[in-house]
């Protein structure tokens, strides 16, 4: 039996969760509004669990730096970690992605169901985050295309696709 332990604020009635932050080289935005670039820390980190050994086993976390850490466990094309790095405005339209959707009140799944794949997204925004358990059933469609559309901005489709060697080149160098 597998079980999962997710610690989850949850914000309701807070202004700030559903600002948008404007875009990095934005002039119009107030200082208190602005991403704080010079302290790293975690946006956002995907975390696929395959138990049954058959799914693709990885984590993926995105900082407010722009980097991108891969980790490939299994069932993916490139086991161990990678690191690389997206543009500023990518990391500002994710963070803005999650916000829109109010990602702090979508619902999430038991984790304490024993299966043998899950997903678990994590978001972490204004000193406060959330992670949502994906068992792929029931999980809001939001949560999917969020999901997805974060993992494709990140660039990791080829670290985790097995038929793909093209991410060799493209992390590494």
């Amino acid at each position: 039996m597998i079980v999962v332990v997710s610690v989850s604020l949850l914000m309701v009635g807070c202004d700030k969760s559903d600002e948008l932050l404007p875009a990095s080289n934005s002039s119009s935005a107030s200082a208190r509004q602005l991403p704080n670039y010079d302290i790293p820390h975690m946006i956002v980190q995907i975390n696929h669990v395959s138990a049954s050994g058959m799914e693709p086993d990885y984590r993926v976390s995105l900082w407010n730096t722009g980097q991108v850490i891969f980790e490939g466990r299994s069932n993916v094309s490139m086991i161990g970690i990678r690191v690389r790095e997206v543009e500023l405005p990518t990391v500002d339209f994710i963070r803005n992605m999650f916000i829109a959707s109010h990602f702090f009140n979508l619902p999430s799944a038991d984790p304490n169901i024993d299966v043998p794949y899950f997903v678990e997204t994590t978001f972490i925004y204004g000193g406060n985050s959330k992670t949502i358990v994906d068992l792929n059933d029931g999980v809001p469609q939001i949560t999917l295309q969020l999901r997805k559309k974060t993992e494709a901005l990140l660039g990791i489709g080829a670290l985790v696709d097995r038929n793909s060697v093209s991410a060799i080149r493209t992390v590494s160098e």
